[in-house]
């Protein structure tokens, strides 16, 4: 595993909370099918926290860190096909890891935690 403590955390999170990814896919889905070519992972976690602050009626809401919306859109990405170019992804400059390849531009490494946090 990498030592990028980000995406260690997205992981610990993403185990503990999958309804969020599920919930985020079903959001992108909609908007695309609405007709948009592509559309912002910010938005849809907005969407996202606006939602659960209706149905929990919890003064604290839900604890989604903006570090994360880069993982769940390449993680989107990455899983859902339809969603393979729906998200614009920045380069990210990789975390050296001794013997690690890593790519850039729109290809990004199939284990979104060999990724520095940069964006």
């Amino acid at each position: 595993m990498s030592d990028d403590r980000i995406a260690r955390e997205f992981e610990q999170f993403h185990a503990q909370h999958p309804w969020v990814y599920r919930r985020l896919k079903d959001l992108a889905l909609a908007v695309k099918q609405t007709g948009r070519d592509h559309y912002g992972m910010k938005a849809l976690f907005e969407v996202l926290r606006f939602e659960h602050a209706l149905e929990t009626n919890k003064a604290d809401g839900l604890k989604l860190n903006n570090n994360y919306t880069a993982l769940y859109a390449r993680k989107l990405g990455q899983e859902v096909p339809q969603l393979e170019h729906f998200f614009h992804y920045r380069e990210r400059r990789p975390r050296y890891v001794p013997g690690q390849v890593t790519m850039s531009g729109k290809d990004f490494a199939p284990r979104v935690d060999a990724w520095d946090n940069h964006i």
